[in-house]
Formats: C-alpha cells, sequence, structure tokens
C-alpha cells in the first residue's frame, strides 16, 4: 500500500506506510505573515509534519511543526539555515488530539498547543516570501494524520 488522502468521517487523513509512501497535501494559493491552526492526532514519528513551505529553485524555505519540534528553514541563506526548538512536554502531547497553532510574522514564529506557547524562533531565517500550506504524513514510517479542522488566517 502506498501513501493515501482521504476525508472519512469530516477528518482529512493523510496515511503512509512507510518505505518511501508518505501522504501530502499542499495548498494551491501561497500565504506570507499568516497563521494556520489545526486540530490534529497522529503518533508523530520523525518525519510528519504540518507548517508553511515551499521547495524552490532558490532553496528550501520552510515554518514547521514535526515531531515535537519547531523547525525554520531558509536553504537560501548562507551559513546555518536551520533551527530547531523542542516543545516541552512532548512525550505527553503527542499520544492525544490537540489543536497547534503557527503564527507566521515578519521576524518571528511562534507555536501553540491547545492555546500555549511552546516555542519560538526570531531571527533573519525567517522568510519573506509566500510559502504553501503543507501537511505531511511520514516518508519512512507507516503513520496517520488526522485534521479535524484547519483554517489559516
Amino acid at each position: 500500500m502506498k501513501g493515501s488522502v482521504k476525508v472519512r468521517g469530516g477528518s482529512l487523513i493523510l496515511a503512509s506506510s512507510g518505505s518511501q509512501s508518505g501522504a501530502e497535501v499542499q495548498s494551491v494559493p501561497r500565504f506570507k505573515f499568516k497563521t494556520v491552526e489545526l486540530k490534529a492526532e497522529s503518533r508523530w514519528p520523525v518525519d510528519t509534519s504540518v507548517g508553511f513551505e515551499q521547495w524552490t529553485a532558490g532553496g528550501h524555505k520552510a515554518i514547521v511543526f514535526t515531531n515535537g519540534c519547531l523547525g525554520v528553514i531558509n536553504k537560501s541563506r548562507p551559513g546555518t539555515n536551520e533551527f530547531y526548538k523542542d516543545v516541552q512536554g512532548w512525550e505527553k502531547i503527542k499520544k492525544l488530539p490537540h489543536v497547534f497553532k503557527l503564527v507566521w510574522k515578519a521576524r518571528r514564529v511562534e507555536l501553540y498547543v491547545d492555546g500555549k506557547l511552546r516555542a519560538s524562533y526570531e531571527g533573519a531565517l525567517t522568510p519573506q516570501e509566500p510559502l504553501n500550506v503543507r501537511l505531511n504524513a511520514s516518508n519512512d514510517f507507516a503513520d496517520q494524520l488526522k485534521v479535524g479542522y484547519i483554517s489559516v488566517k
């Protein structure tokens, strides 16, 4: 079985079976300095992620929440071009569905879980161009990302 994307019981389900069979969806419009909020549950293996992301000839740019970390990636910048910060209490958080919110401002990114600020980044790596919203179930592990709702404001 390869990865799949479907709607079941009012939820968006992204399922992967591992072995490079991930499932993903991306928005057609790109967004800049927005907030994405979603209610989601997953086992959150290594590659499952939600956030803003884009791959271009100029490099990979992303603001992602993945496996208990907030990540900011800007491969078009020389030198150190990635930042990751662990979410405190992740081992408890990952076992249940939660509301995740990524707030993207001009120089700051914030990650909230159930309304509580859990990680943030402020600095030059923050992407300055519009990015797609991207949801991804792992390429390397069997997983299911179940999304109850998602909004971009």
